[in-house]
């Protein structure tokens, strides 16, 4: 009987991972599509920033999506040409960062997504998205960038409201932790055992929840994960064995409680007619 409570927690989980990486999907889309449009027609109109309908497109287009902190575009110096946001990064900035030096080093790079970062001042952490910018020629002249509140993940992970022993996390195939509920603050970014032990399952292509021992307190745990399709992102869940087996028998004894009184009742009713 337990075995069986495990192996429907096991498909469970297997299955909250598929449609966790599906949301993680149709999200990191609809900000591509942004992106995409955006940098589209700063090539059709040659990074025309002075034009105010290009602000006015950015901020319409930001206010579209929840999860968009900022989207913005530079010039091939990295000068923020026009910005949906009121506060501009600087220059000097974003000429440092991997989301403009990788697309003027690579003129095939297509969609290029960041590591979790707090921009220059800012407290919450947050993904890039970008694509490049070029002219008729093909040479490089911007990028579109959109900055995504990895908040935004925590916040839909916590409403799922998964239980006690839960837990779900948002992270890079290749590294990096960007979210996690229960909470992460200082974790994200930093290598751990636990996200080394769903990348293994991501590169065994489990399609089934495993029953592994958890890397920090030896606790057996259900794991499961699935990679974005599309995406370099993947999404791991997992629950203590344990909380599944208590909330399981709190089910047997809540089952019990109720049998016994319906039995009781029959039989009072039984007694009353005779």
């Amino acid at each position: 009987r337990l075995e069986i409570v495990v192996e429907t927690a096991q498909q469970s989980y297997a299955s909250l991972s598929r449609t966790l990486a599906e949301q993680t999907r149709s999200a990191a889309q609809s900000v591509d599509v942004v992106v995409q449009d955006t940098a589209t027609i700063m090539q059709l109109t040659r990074l025309r920033a002075d034009d105010p309908r290009i602000h006015e497109r950015l901020r319409s287009r930001q206010r579209l999506l929840p999860h968009i902190e900022n989207l913005f575009v530079a010039d091939s110096d990295g000068r923020v040409l026009a910005t949906g946001a009121d506060v501009t990064p600087l220059r000097e900035w974003v000429a440092r960062q991997p989301f403009f030096i990788e697309h003027r080093q690579r003129a095939d790079l297509g969609l290029f997504i960041s590591q979790a970062f707090r921009s220059e001042g800012g407290a919450s952490w947050i993904i890039a998205l970008s694509r490049r910018i070029n002219d008729a020629s093909g040479r490089f002249q911007g990028v579109a960038v959109a900055w995504v509140d990895l908040d935004y993940f925590r916040r839909f992970y916590r409403a799922l409201d998964l239980g006690t022993g839960s837990e779900v996390v948002l992270f890079r195939p290749g590294g990096g932790l960007l979210a996690r509920y229960p909470s992460a603050g200082d974790e994200i970014n930093r290598a751990s055992a636990e996200e080394a032990l769903f990348r293994s399952l991501l590169a065994a292509q489990s399609k089934t929840a495993t029953l592994l021992k958890d890397p920090v307190d030896g606790q057996e745990r259900i794991y499961a994960a699935q990679p974005v399709g599309g995406y370099p992102l993947a999404v791991g869940v997992s629950v203590k064995k344990a909380a599944v087996l208590d909330a399981w028998r709190v089910q047997v004894l809540h089952s019990t409680v109720r049998t016994t009184l319906l039995c009781l009742s029959v039989i009072a009713l039984v007694w009353l007619v005779l």
